[in-house]
């Protein structure tokens, strides 16, 4: 339990894009007192824990519903990771455009912090959870997850001076080729499942075996 805990924690940190989003953090709070900056890290670290929460308990009915099978969305999701990523290591993902209205939930949780390649890969972390204890330990997982990035965005200030501009770009960099593993990991299980290539190769095992015996 105590592995699928860190696992979950460092996967969810990963997902999140920490470093991509105090950029974008950074970038659209520069004009905001620091009071009121703080205040808006608040705001978004609670909605990304509601909203990681809510896909991750509702995404059976999601797939019961549409009649989706977990494997054709585990590759799905898989291939917006890898683009998310692919855009990362290259840094061409921007900051939306925002007015004058709050910038909290949309866009710093969704779509920055909480995109698409994310919530595909929370709703398959809770479909593949099917005890209670594990979901337990899944979910404070991504609570711990969301905690962390929460420090981030709180004390974005002493994080830019601590790391630099230039190490943040690294370090999204190196982000971007994290989550490129992952994704390529879920596209490779998705396929495996969904074609049976597990038991095709038992069968053709079993064959093999067979005409062995018989020469």
């Amino acid at each position: 339990m105590i592995s699928q805990y860190f696992a979950v924690t460092a996967k969810l940190f990963f997902l999140l894009t920490p470093f991509f989003v105090l950029s974008i953090f950074l970038s659209m709070t520069s004009t905001m007192e620091p009071l009121e900056k703080r205040r808006t890290a608040v705001r978004t670290s609670i909605s990304n824990a509601c909203i990681c929460l809510f896909v991750y308990f509702f995404g059976n009915f999601f797939f019961s519903f549409l009649g989706i099978t977990l494997d054709a969305f585990r590759v799905g999701a898989g291939l917006i990771l890898l683009l998310n990523s692919i855009e990362l290591i290259h840094g061409k993902t921007k900051a939306p455009e925002v007015g004058n209205t709050d910038i909290s939930v949309v866009p710093l949780s969704v779509p920055v912090t909480i995109g698409p390649g994310t919530i595909g890969a929370l709703l398959l972390m809770g479909t593949d959870s099917s005890t209670v204890p594990m979901k337990l330990v899944d979910c404070a997982g991504v609570m711990t997850g969301v905690l962390i990035l929460s420090l981030m965005l709180s004390f974005s200030d002493r994080v830019e001076k601590f790391l630099g501009c230039r190490n943040l770009v690294i370090l999204g960099k190196l982000t971007g080729l994290i989550i490129s593993t992952l994704a390529m990991q879920m596209i490779f299980t998705g396929i495996v499942n969904f074609f049976n290539i597990h038991e095709i190769l038992e069968l053709l095992r079993g064959g093999a075996g067979a005409l062995a015996a018989k020469g």
